[in-house]
């Protein structure tokens, strides 16, 4: 709960200060609290991640991985707010700033998490190498939850990292390879011109 809820349900900024400093609250990030004295949730982690960045955030990068399936939930939580929005930076929260397309965003229990086109793209940008950006096109592709049409044309009219070898192994995916090993395979067939 934000303080601004808080306050919006009756409560003075008094009496939220004598609940946290009772035990019965637990201050999370500034004017962001959990209102229960148990274990965080990794979704109430995501709320309060959410309800900190403010208006326009929406769950990325790894943290919507994470949502979408793709992997593991980690301690720290990306979030991506509007271009214009400067959170101030908190332990645990990772701030992305960009302007997203309106299909970019959907909900997730209520959360707005990126679209797993956007998660994919996200990936191949931020990916440290060319095996990574693969690993995560063939990741959204393999679950069905990527259209690879969509896909090539979001990657051929953005200006992004390893777009070539992205594109280049577009057809490879699609046509069945599941892994980074099967493409860098197929590339090595082609390259040596063998079926």
């Amino acid at each position: 709960m934000s303080l601004r809820q808080a306050t919006g349900a009756g409560l003075t900024r008094h009496a939220v200060a004598h609940l946290v400093s009772s035990g019965r609250w637990v201050r999370v990030y500034p004017r962001i609290y959990v209102t229960h004295t148990g274990p965080i949730t990794v979704e109430a982690r995501h709320w309060a991640a959410a309800l900190y960045a403010g208006r326009g955030v929406v769950l990325s990068h790894s943290t919507a991985n994470a949502i979408h399936g793709w992997g593991r939930h980690t301690d720290e939580i990306h979030v991506t707010v509007p271009p214009r929005r400067s959170p101030r930076p908190q332990r645990g929260i990772v701030i992305h700033r960009c302007e997203l397309h309106p299909g970019d965003v959907l909900r997730r229990d209520g959360l707005p998490v990126t679209s797993p086109l956007r998660t994919v793209l996200d990936a191949v940008s931020s990916a440290p190498n060319r095996t990574g950006a693969l690993a995560a096109v063939a990741r959204g592709l393999q679950r069905n939850q990527v259209n690879s049409r969509h896909l090539r044309e979001r990657v051929q009219a953005e200006r992004r990292r390893w777009r070539a070898p992205v594109l280049k192994a577009l057809d490879d995916i699609v046509a069945g390879s599941h892994s980074v090993l099967e493409l860098e395979f197929a590339q090595l067939l082609r390259r040596h011109r063998l079926p």
